[in-house]
């Protein structure tokens, strides 16, 4: 991985440009000034000297003619005296003959002498040669001096120059964009009155108006995005309380109807006539059951409410379980359905099993409904990439278009069948079956072609022993899942199905139901059954009758006057707790909350059976909790 990007900050950027311009300056001054400023100085001084120098052999012109020498060596050292950068003069006569000084061997030059020549003239004739050896390094030294002098104070004037420059830039930019910057952060935390700014810069002014109004929308944003989250709970909050009331309400007739129709049709003295009428009755109050259901499920999954519990299932388990529940349909179109073998290795995935079966029961619903009579459905399984297990049903009915294979998983999309020009059912169960799948990590799509039938594909995880830990998370709760209608019950007729002949009515059941239709019908059923009841009409007569009475099982409506089912389930609990035995207690409410049913699990309550149900779904849920008992 590689290390973040360093940027430098706005001060050390500011001291950088500052030294750069100085070093600059530094070498310009040392590179070229201070040589062009030596060059002039030694330019100045050997005009001046040279012009000096002619002066001085024509006020040597009269003591030469005359052989003044005298005068001559007078003269000479008065110059050398005078001039300081002059070091020595020679003067010598036109046949070679030195006069001055009288020394032969000049002084030693250095790297500044210069040495000027010029000739002593009368009437045109030369009389003499006059030589002149100047040194100008003490003058250079002084120009060097006066470059270094310069380059200090050059210095400090970018020294003072940089602490302005850091000193505005600290006051006009860093401090203001620092606390533009904290201000920022106090937004994050919704805090939008946080104090901003002020800068004398128009650049930063710009940015700070300009965050403002930015602030000041998102507040406005936010505000509003509340108060729509609100509303969404609020309005979610009541479509949830208007399902539970609705289910409740459609629940407690249909539970008469199909009760009562049941109960008739086990009556072997029926005349056949009035046995058709009766399941057709029921029939159709289980078509209400199942579409109360599908809307409550779509309800649960869209909301985020519905909890699947993953573990390991059997695909090839879920193939029978669906070809049995399945084939009565098809057989009524005289549709042969196909399920394709699922290797060992392959056979198990990690998923909700209730959420597969009703997953694989809807395909295969849609299937059998949308093929045409003596036609063939088949379905197939094989691991695909990414661990997963690709599961499709097959069949080849009249298809999909493009557009309508867009919008077939959309809630309450009902499309045309060309088999019988209906539109059939609401139009949810596909989109249950994607809601479904998706929570349980997976994938979910359609194939099809006019005229050439369709393939329904899911993709879900495959069961690896890594992923023991989903199941023994949830072995616990799997324990207690108790529905109507939903795969624990299914199960329960793998297992020990309940004989009226093995049942004695030594098991004596108390109900506590406060409408009155349901009180006949709960009774009847349980009379049936070769159980003994006994019957109370709210929660509070019934938690009298257990202080006084033996009972092996509490059957107990949830919506009750007085005591609900809740707090009855809450005092028996908490009486037990002081004699230390277990009463079993199976909920039979007409809500349908996946909510409501884990409040009652949480509650103490053994099962949870959903209204309406059937006389055999009633015997099943008993003898599972007697059995459980004795």
């Amino acid at each position: 991985m590689s290390n973040p990007e360093r940027h430098l900050s706005l001060r050390l950027y500011t001291i950088v440009i500052a030294m750069g311009i100085w070093v600059g300056l530094a070498v310009f001054q040392t590179s070229y000034v201070a040589p062009k400023q030596g060059q002039a100085a030694v330019k100045r001084l050997s005009d001046l000297t040279d012009t000096t120098l002619k002066q001085f052999s024509l006020l040597l012109t009269g003591p030469l003619l005359k052989r003044d020498l005298a005068t001559v060596y007078e003269m000479a050292d008065s110059q050398l005296a005078s001039n300081k950068y002059w070091k020595q003069i020679i003067i010598e006569e036109v046949n070679g003959r030195q006069l001055y000084p009288l020394t032969k061997s000049p002084s030693p030059l250095s790297t500044n002498s210069f040495v000027f020549e010029t000739k002593v003239i009368f009437e045109n004739t030369e009389i003499a040669k006059i030589k002149l050896f100047t040194d100008y390094s003490s003058a250079l030294e002084k120009v060097k001096e006066f470059n270094q002098q310069l380059g200090y104070f050059q210095l400090l004037i970018v020294l003072l120059g940089l602490i302005c420059a850091v000193y505005c830039l600290e006051k006009i930019v860093i401090k203001p964009l620092k606390r533009l910057s904290v201000a920022f952060l106090e937004m994050s935390d919704n805090n939008y009155q946080f104090s901003l700014p002020t800068s004398h810069a128009s650049e930063i002014k710009q940015l700070i108006k300009d965050f403002s109004d930015a602030r000041h929308t998102v507040h406005q944003d936010r505000q509003n995005l509340v108060r729509l989250k609100t509303a969404s709970e609020q309005a979610n909050a009541a479509k949830t309380n208007f399902l539970s009331m609705m289910s409740h309400e459609l629940r407690t007739p249909l539970n008469s109807i199909i009760g009562f129709s049941d109960l008739c049709l086990h009556d072997e003295c029926l005349p056949d006539t009035s046995r058709n009428v009766l399941a057709t009755i029921k029939n159709s109050g289980q078509y209400l059951l199942d579409l109360i259901s599908r809307l409550l499920n779509l309800s649960e999954i869209e909301s985020g409410r519905l909890t699947l519990r993953k573990s390991s299932v059997s695909i090839n388990w879920i193939f029978r379980d669906c070809k049995t529940l399945i084939s009565p349909m098809a057989a009524k179109k005289q549709i042969s359905i196909t399920f394709a073998e699922v290797a060992p290795l392959y056979d198990k995935v990690l998923a909700d099993k209730t959420a597969v079966m009703q997953i694989m029961l809807n395909l295969l619903t849609n299937a059998i409904k949308y093929s045409p009579t003596n036609s063939h459905v088949q379905v197939n399984c094989y691991p695909a990439q990414q661990n997963k297990l690709h599961i499709s049903v097959n069949d080849n009915g009249n298809g999909l278009s493009s557009e309508q294979a867009d919008i077939i998983f959309q809630p309450f999309t009902r499309l045309r069948s060309n088999l019988h020009n209906t539109e059939e059912g609401v139009g949810i169960g596909l989109s249950i079956t994607k809601l479904l799948v998706e929570q349980m990590g997976g994938t979910i799509g359609v194939r099809s072609q006019v005229g050439k039938g369709s393939s329904f594909w899911f993709q879900l995880l495959l069961w690896r022993d890594n992923n023991d830990l989903y199941l023994s998370k949830n072995s616990a709760l799997e324990k207690t899942d108790m529905a109507a209608g939903t795969t624990d019950v299914k199960e329960s007729s793998h297992e020990q199905t309940t004989d009226n002949k093995t049942i004695t009515p030594r098991y004596h059941i108390l109900i506590a139901e406060d409408n009155l239709l349901n009180q006949k019908l709960i009774q009847r059923q349980l009379k049936s059954l070769n159980y003994d009841s006994t019957l109370t009409e709210n929660g509070q007569q019934a938690f009298k009758k257990l202080q006084s009475g033996k009972f092996d099982l509490l059957l107990a409506d949830l919506m009750m006057p007085v005591m609900d089912g809740l707090e009855l389930i809450q005092k028996v609990r908490a009486m037990e707790k002081e004699t230390g035995e277990h009463l079993p207690i199976v909920c039979l409410s007409a809500d349908g909350m996946e909510a409501t049913r884990k409040k009652a699990m949480e509650y103490g309550a053994d099962m949870y059976i959903t209204k309406p149900v059937d006389r055999k779904v009633v015997g099943e849920s008993l003898h599972r909790c007697l059995v459980d008992k004795y």
